[in-house]
């Protein structure tokens, strides 16, 4: 389900309020090398187990997009990453979602960072204004954004400003009561298909 239906299902509510709507979208552009390199050590620290770092690096999306977009020296690079979702008419800029279930494992959830980070480094440097960039959780087991407790999310990804779980998902891509929507679609098909 989470390689086809959710993907899928992303693209049609999306497109139901932007027309600029595309699931595996690469997104490239030229960044420096020193951006390169920061957003590998960030990934690379938050990967550690805080117990073993040799930093005390927690998730915190306004200081490593501070750090990214502070760094100079190298000369530029060609860095290309493939967006889950994008949404390239979205209001106030482009938006891009990495959709995955709600406990990706380590790997999982740290690629997902580094391809949030190149995203919106990319954007910048290219000048385009307004990008977001999510992990978005397609539902959420723990019912409530307070009782979500899996490990590896919580160790990579700021869980305020980088994740979107569940209904803040389908409201953020379908518009307020997309969620609500989707609950009754499926109320309604559910007893035609068993």
């Amino acid at each position: 389900m989470g390689t086809n239906l959710y993907p899928a299902l992303a693209r049609e509510v999306a497109r139901d309020k932007f027309a600029d709507v595309h699931l595996e979208y690469v997104v490239e552009g030229n960044i420096n090398t020193a951006a390169v390199n920061m957003i590998e050590e960030i990934v690379r620290e938050l990967r550690t187990p805080l117990r073993s770092r040799a930093s005390d690096r927690r998730p915190d999306h306004e200081v490593e997009m501070g750090e990214i977009l502070g760094s100079r020296g190298g000369g530029p690079v060609m860095a290309s990453v493939t967006a889950d979702l994008y949404i390239g008419d979205f209001t106030g800029g482009p938006a891009f979602i990495e959709l995955k279930t709600p406990r990706p494992n380590l790997d999982i959830a740290a690629e997902s960072k580094r391809k949030l980070l190149y995203e919106l480094a990319i954007c910048e440097r290219a000048g385009i204004l307004g990008a977001e960039a999510f992990l978005g959780l397609t539902y959420n087991p723990f019912i409530t954004r307070e009782r979500y407790d899996h490990s590896f999310t919580r160790q990579i990804m700021d869980m305020e400003r980088q994740v979107l779980m569940g209904s803040e998902l389908w409201d953020f891509i379908g518009g307020p009561g997309a969620y609500e929507e989707l609950l009754s679609i499926i109320d309604r098909i559910q007893p035609t298909l068993g």
